[in-house]
């Protein structure tokens, strides 16, 4: 059916006799009206008995000056797939919740812009805060209860922190053998230890992602140590010499210790699997890979460093995703059982020369992929989600 927005009224409405209809979580009453003019938009949702949905709530953050933060073209992409089949979305901030409703903002596709409105709790919200710090805040967590109160359903919980992941992927048998030695460095003694044990590793912030904060020490066999973050290299005659230097650093905020492994190569550049992943039909999806590879002098794979993108025809092999789609299971299933519903996420695995895979980091709130067939699929597999998780089953065109 159709429903419209009446931008001087701030009202949607619908224009069927037989009413009453609802929307949103709460069944709010959706108006009858006939009354159109210029400032009128139209949407074509979809009807199960006397509800009209499903209503899509995108939650971000906002930047310093006040402007919606993230992934526009996400935002965009995702509106125009939900129209198409029946579905409408719209993104909002801690900042936009009231008591009962929500001032969010819905995309026109014809015109090319934003429209601010007034919404009822939605069926669905979709986490794409942006800020780990915010989702500490006691309006993060307050506003997370009360949509769960309200029967929102309510993906992907959080952020997760690199160490975090680690001690919960080391409780799952499966997984165990996959994970790097990796210890979170509390101080000088744990982190000399560390590379006694490990004499190769990357030190990584726990809370930060794209490669941010990343540096590489290599304890050498005459007891000095090479250290690398970026374009910096250094030799230091001393554990203490190192430690003198990356002691601030360190004490910024939480950061592990993670041995390096030895990765296989493509043309003597190392390359890591970023994989996409989406929970449907009760298990995870295998959405999309993308191949990451290392500049010869840079020591990671995020291309905002320097690495590169090669198409995943090159290193693909069927035997190779059935193993993937076993570690999707066990990744997700262990996010979800500890965290909450995490239908979305991405891994990051290395392969080492005797083919053996290694889980590296799980991401919670995916970036976009440069691929552009990727992201096509990653759209296609969210608005399949948001219609599973919903009471409206999708029309045939999805």
């Amino acid at each position: 059916m159709n429903i419209f927005f009446d931008k001087k009224r701030n009202a949607f409405v619908h224009d069927e006799e037989q009413s009453p209809f609802f929307w949103g979580a709460q069944d709010e009453l959706l108006p009858l009206s006939n009354e159109k003019n210029e400032f009128t938009y139209k949407f074509k949702l979809l009807k199960t008995n006397q509800r009209v949905g499903p209503l899509i709530g995108v939650l971000t953050s906002k930047t310093k000056n006040g402007h919606v933060a993230g992934n526009k073209d996400l935002y965009v992409n995702l509106q125009k797939k939900l129209q198409s089949s029946g579905g409408l979305s719209f993104v909002y901030t801690l900042d936009d919740i009231a008591e009962n409703f929500i001032n969010g903002s819905f995309y026109v596709i014809e015109e090319k812009k934003w429209v601010q409105a007034t919404f009822p709790f939605p069926n669905i919200i979709y986490n794409r805060i942006s800020l780990r710090s915010e989702e500490k805040t006691e309006q993060f967590l307050k506003h997370k209860l009360e949509a769960m109160n309200q029967q929102c359903f309510f993906f992907n919980p959080s952020f997760i922190d690199k160490f975090s992941m680690y001690q919960l992927f080391k409780k799952n048998a499966y997984l165990r053998p996959l994970l790097p030695e990796t210890s979170l460095i509390k101080g000088q003694e744990e982190f000399k230890n560390f590379l006694t044990l490990h004499p190769k590793a990357y030190i990584k912030p726990t809370i930060r992602s794209q490669g941010n904060g990343i540096f590489l020490v290599k304890k050498e066999g005459n007891g000095s140590f090479f250290y690398q973050k970026a374009e910096t290299k250094k030799q230091f005659a001393s554990f203490q010499d190192l430690w003198d230097h990356v002691e601030s650093t360190l004490q910024k905020y939480p950061f592990i210790a993670q041995r390096d492994i030895e990765s296989a190569k493509i043309e003597n550049k190392k390359y890591d699997y970023r994989i996409l992943s989406h929970y449907s039909n009760k298990e995870y999806q295998l959405t999309g890979v993308g191949i990451r590879t290392a500049d010869i002098n840079q020591i990671t794979t995020h291309v905002s460093k320097g690495g590169s993108i090669i198409p995943y025809k090159q290193v693909r092999k069927a035997s190779l995703e059935k193993v993937f789609y076993w570690i999707l299971q066990e990744c997700g299933k262990s996010l979800s059982n500890e965290f909450g519903d995490f239908l979305e996420f991405t891994i990051d695995l290395g392969r080492d020369d005797s083919g053996k895979l290694w889980i590296f980091e799980v991401n919670a709130k995916p970036m976009s992929f440069d691929e552009t067939e990727i992201e096509e699929a990653r759209i296609q597999a969210l608005v399949h989600l948001f219609y599973e998780k919903s009471i409206f089953a999708p029309e045939p065109s999805i």
